[in-house]
């Protein structure tokens, strides 16, 4: 039942796909900057949080994470230390924050320095912003490392590999790699390419058969169309699995 999403993402990001070609962009040294710094000048008010179908995706993603804290440490998340790999503007440790995390075990890193700086305007004091890399911190520090829609960015398989371990290599031994990403290629945007449990599988080594998987979100296409018109119906229909465009996955680390 997979092409329904596939021919709703056709339909929403071929103007984008036209958009990038005309930049003739790669993923290399400043290119991603660049990257961004177009892609946020192209899709304007499409990604705002008061579009419904953004309040829909938003509150999926945060009952199916806040779901996984509730069932593998019992909602007790104060002394967790946590690292958000691609943590961007911060929206993700903003919520952490108001979900009860200690903001002194919360850290974040991003490649862009304009995210870094959106991220500490909207963190209070105590969350550690870093402008770098995974490697470049330490390994095996955090109980809970996340990153969102970060994976899918890599469209190179050796490079997405290389990050995926170094995202692994910060877990903690009985910690968790948490990823949120799309699990939908869209055929007509090259810059992105699909991610799917299997490679986080292939990726992640020494890693328990403990796991936490689920699909969500609405075909981003469909919720455009329909949430604005009834927020009910994109509900009801993102309760279907073959419109999920994307998913939650998580992997406990062994020794």
């Amino acid at each position: 039942m997979l092409p329904i999403c596939h021919v709703a993402l056709v339909l929403e990001f071929s103007a984008q796909h036209q958009f990038f070609e005309k930049m003739n962009l790669k993923h290399s040294g400043n290119s991603l900057h660049e990257i961004y710094a177009q892609r946020d000048a192209h899709v304007g008010d499409k990604y705002k949080f008061f579009q419904a179908d953004v309040r829909l995706h938003s509150a999926e993603k945060d009952f199916v994470v806040s779901d996984f804290l509730r069932q593998k440490y019992g909602g007790l998340v104060e002394n967790l230390e946590v690292l958000d790999v691609g943590c961007g503007g911060g929206d993700t440790l903003v919520k952490f924050c108001d979900w009860g995390f200690e903001p002194t075990n919360l850290h974040g890193c991003d490649i862009l320095e304009s995210r870094i700086n959106q991220a500490k305007k909207k963190l209070p004091d105590g969350v550690t912003i870093t402008l770098g890399e995974p490697s470049d911190l330490a390994p095996e520090q955090y109980d809970l490392v996340t990153a969102f829609t970060v994976l899918s960015s890599v469209t190179d398989e050796s490079m997405r590999q290389e990050l995926a371990e170094q995202i692994w290599s910060k877990v903690k031994t009985g910690g968790w790699g948490l990823i949120f990403d799309f699990r939908v290629n869209n055929p007509r945007n090259r810059n992105v390419r699909k991610l799917l449990p299997e490679d986080l599988k292939r990726y992640w080594t020494n890693a328990e058969s403990n796991t936490f998987f689920k699909t969500l979100c609405l075909a981003p296409p469909l919720a455009r169309f329909i949430c604005p018109i009834s927020y009910r119906l994109g509900f009801t229909l993102s309760l279907l699995p073959f419109l999920r465009t994307h998913f939650v996955y998580a992997m406990q680390k062994t020794k």
